[in-house]
């Protein structure tokens, strides 16, 4: 599965060379090799050590980053096990609040039926319940209301 780098450990005005942009990202040195030849990752000039600029690299890796994000829609989760946007059907739809400003939609796939949860803000939550219309139910909260786990105790005979 591939993984997201980080463009931040990249100093932009520093040159890199194949070996080093590869141990600073965490990766094998032939990605890097891959990116210049067939991606088009610049380099300083064709004389080996290949060099690359720092800011080059770091907006490499901005785009790469990008290209590779799957928005969602407001109605939308993303399913792990599609992964793909998917939009789940209003009967299977719930919110849990997490505070006063945020909260949890929690919905099922409709191609997989697999459980997918989303964080919304304010915002969200009154465009998601003009779209749908009362019909949002709202999920259950903790019966004790408290954040902190009560420690379970051991009960004698008697009491």
């Amino acid at each position: 599965m591939p993984k997201r780098l980080n463009p931040n450990r990249i100093k932009k005005y520093r040159s890199y060379t194949i070996q080093e942009a590869a141990y600073t990202l965490d990766i094998h040195k032939n990605t890097v090799a891959r990116w210049i030849k067939y991606d088009g990752l610049p380099i300083v000039d064709n004389k080996r050590p290949y060099l690359i600029r720092g800011t080059d690299l770091k907006t490499f890796i901005r785009n790469r980053n990008t290209e590779h994000k799957k928005p969602c829609g407001l109605g939308e989760f993303f399913c792990c096990k599609c992964r793909q946007s998917r939009s789940s059907s209003q009967v299977f739809v719930e919110v849990y609040p997490t505070d006063n400003r945020t909260g949890v939609i929690t919905g099922f796939c409709n191609v997989c039926s697999t459980k997918a949860n989303k964080f919304i803000n304010q915002q969200q939550f009154k465009q998601l319940k003009s779209k749908l219309g009362s019909i949002l139910p709202m999920g259950e909260i903790h019966i004790d209301g408290g954040a902190d786990p009560r420690v379970n105790g051991a009960f004698k005979d008697g009491e």
